[in-house]
C-alpha cells in the first residue's frame, strides 16, 4: 500500500483518567467490530430541511422526512464507498461488512483489522469499574488517498465510560409547597 494517513490513536502516556493499560496480550482471533464514518453530502440541506420542518411558519412546517430519504440525501459519494471497498476488498474472506448510506460497520478478527489498520491492538483497563476494552495501541492508519473520504473510524481508540452514578431520590424539600387555602 503506499502512502498512509493516521485515523486514530491512542498515547499511552496520554491515556483517559482512570485507564491503564494492562499488559495482558490481546487475542488475536477475538472479533470486533468499528464504524468507518464515511463523508456525508448535503448537510447544509439537512440542517435547512430540519429548520424548515420545525418551524410553523414554513410551508414545510410539519413535513418530516423518512430515515430513507434522509440517508439519500445525506449518502457518501458512490466513488468514495467504491474506494473503501476496493481497499478493504483483499480481506473480503476475512471481514463481515455491513453498508449504510453514510458509514460501514466492519466486523473481523484482532489480526485482521491490525492488517486493515497497520496497528496493533492491547487491553486497557478502567480502574473504577475493572471493565476492560480491547483497543488500538499507537496509531491506525488507512490509505491517503482516503482520507478526505473517512471522517473517522470509531471502536478502535475510543476509552469512554458512561456512567451516571447511583440513581438517588431528590432531596425533600425544607420548605414544601402547600396548597393556598382560601
Amino acid at each position: 500500500m503506499s502512502d498512509k494517513s493516521v485515523i486514530a490513536e491512542i498515547k499511552e502516556d496520554k491515556l483517559p483518567p482512570n485507564f491503564e493499560l494492562t499488559g495482558e496480550e490481546a487475542n488475536p482471533k477475538e472479533k470486533m467490530s468499528v464504524h468507518i464514518m464515511t463523508k456525508q453530502q448535503n448537510k447544509d440541506e439537512l440542517s435547512r430541511k430540519f429548520e424548515a420542518v420545525s418551524d410553523p411558519n414554513s410551508p414545510e412546517y410539519g413535513q418530516f422526512m423518512t430515515k430513507e430519504q434522509v440517508d439519500a440525501l445525506v449518502a457518501t459519494d458512490g466513488k468514495i464507498m467504491d474506494s473503501i471497498e476496493e481497499w478493504l476488498n483483499p480481506f473480503k474472506d476475512q471481514i463481515e461488512v455491513t453498508k449504510r448510506a453514510d458509514s460501514l460497520t466492519v466486523t473481523a478478527t484482532l489480526e485482521t483489522l491490525s492488517k486493515i489498520f497497520d496497528t496493533q491492538f492491547k487491553i486497557y483497563k478502567h480502574s473504577p469499574s475493572g471493565k476492560k476494552y480491547t483497543r488500538i495501541a499507537g496509531q491506525a492508519k488507512i490509505p491517503s488517498n482516503l482520507k478526505g473520504g473517512i471522517d473517522m473510524v470509531g471502536g478502535l481508540s475510543d476509552l469512554a465510560v458512561v456512567y451516571g452514578g447511583p440513581v438517588r431520590a431528590p432531596e425533600p424539600l425544607q420548605d414544601p409547597i402547600r396548597p393556598l387555602v382560601h
